[in-house]
């Protein structure tokens, strides 16, 4: 059980993967769970529990800056709530049995960017390895959004 004004409760865990990775799966947590959430900005992600008979709700946020850490920070929505009855450590358990599901459900792949994928393609064209009419093929597969 947590006090304060309002009572909030807070973790670190590790988060590996590139940027893109993290908010995929960071996002798909939130989404599982069913709690609307948004991007606060490119390294945080914030969701809102619903109203129930034993929460105001609270809010839920997953900050990622660091290369392989998080921060998970539930706090309870009413500013003048004393006392969050066990709700936001639960809300913690919750997300990190939530995010172990979707971790392991994520292809775990490098996020490769369109500059490197056409790099790549190049230096496979370079090498004799494609053959121009297979390069401007995967250049425009690439392009249109479908990948290497």
């Amino acid at each position: 059980m947590r006090f304060g004004f309002p009572p909030t409760a807070r973790q670190q865990f590790e988060l590996t993967g590139s940027l893109e990775q993290r908010a995929q799966v960071i996002s798909a947590t939130f989404a599982d769970m069913g709690w609307p959430h948004h991007s606060t900005s490119t390294t945080s992600y914030k969701a809102n529990t619903p109203f129930s008979i034993v929460s105001y709700g609270e809010s839920v946020v997953v900050d990622f800056a660091d290369d392989s850490w998080a921060t998970i920070t539930s706090s309870c929505s009413v500013p003048i709530q004393m006392m969050d009855w066990g709700k936001n450590d639960q809300n913690i358990r919750k997300f990190m049995h939530a995010l172990n599901s979707a971790q392991t459900r994520l292809p775990t792949q490098p996020v490769i960017g369109v500059a490197d994928a056409l790099a790549e393609m190049a230096h496979l064209r370079t090498e004799g390895l494609l053959t121009e009419e297979e390069f401007n093929a995967q250049k425009a597969k690439i392009l249109r959004g479908g990948g290497a």
